[in-house]
């Protein structure tokens, strides 16, 4: 057995002291990372801008998360969202990662970037009569359908309609992946004396931009 002298136990310790405090002082010349938001409240609304902040890490910064570009980095980014909810997005540099909390709620309802409405949600119609709706929130463009009427122009913030037969007929808006429905109870009967005609069509289009 080969005898340990007390000079190469020396140097043993020494070497490991030497490694610890190099790792120790390298991991106090590595600050910690951190993710701030702004506005500092973290909540905004609907399409407003978040500018999102990492300092400390090694420097250098990559993000991750909802509308998101793979390809984000530097130590700021900004994002926005169209609809409500929270979002979490994360800032990495080297080892370490930061979260930053964004929540995003509507704003008032009939204003761009908010909740999508059809107004008035119902009304009543007698055959032959002209009803008008209207569309607002969202993003302030709209799209128009329904399975009961003929329509000529599917866009616009407003939509009229005629309906020639009675019972509940429904308007569909669509905008920034929500959707808005208007109910219209139609009233009335057509009587047709012989000899029979054509009842008259439902017909409807957008107006307004």
């Amino acid at each position: 057995m080969k005898k340990i002298t007390k000079s190469k136990v020396l140097a043993g310790v020494l070497l490991l002291a030497t490694f610890g405090l190099a790792s120790l002082v390298s991991a106090q010349t590595t600050p910690s990372l951190t993710c701030s938001v702004s506005p500092s409240s973290a909540t905004v609304s609907t399409n407003q801008t978040v500018t999102l902040t990492a300092t400390g890490g090694t420097g250098t910064y990559s993000w991750s998360g909802p509308n998101v570009s793979s390809t984000g980095s530097g130590s700021q980014l900004q994002v926005s969202y169209a609809l409500p909810g929270n979002y979490v997005v994360t800032a990495v540099s080297g080892n370490q990662s930061a979260n930053c909390f964004v929540n995003v709620t509507s704003t008032t309802p009939g204003t761009p970037g908010g909740t999508l409405i059809c107004t008035p949600a119902n009304q009543s119609a007698n055959v032959g009569q002209t009803i008008n709706v209207s569309a607002s929130g969202a993003d302030g463009t709209y799209s128009w359908s329904s399975a009961d009427v003929n329509i000529t122009n599917p866009i616009g913030t407003g939509f009229v309609a005629n309906y020639g037969t009675p019972g509940i007929k429904t308007l569909t808006v669509r905008s920034a992946g929500q959707t808005a429905i208007c109910t219209i109870n139609v009233l009335g009967t057509v009587v047709i004396p012989p000899p029979v005609t054509p009842s008259l069509p439902n017909t409807g289009g957008g107006f307004g931009k």
